[in-house]
């Protein structure tokens, strides 16, 4: 059991690292494609890491509730 919880952890983990990654490398280019000042960053940044975190915390809302009614 606390190998499955581990593995799921270490995907969790690396989950919440992609979207900033491909942030930086994707910015160059969207920056320049919009027209907007490279200081926009850190906010795009941010609505990614709130929508990773939101959608995380509803899976797991919605898994206990299954859970919880027999689905």
């Amino acid at each position: 059991m606390a190998t499955v919880l581990l593995i799921f952890i270490y995907i969790f983990y690396i989950g919440l690292g992609i979207p900033d990654s491909m942030l930086g490398t994707a910015w160059p280019a969207v920056y320049g494609e919009f027209h907007v000042p490279v200081s926009y960053a850190s906010f795009v940044s941010a609505v990614i890491s709130g929508g990773t975190v939101r959608s995380l915390r509803s899976s797991f809302c919605e898994a206990r509730r299954s859970a919880c009614s027999g689905w």
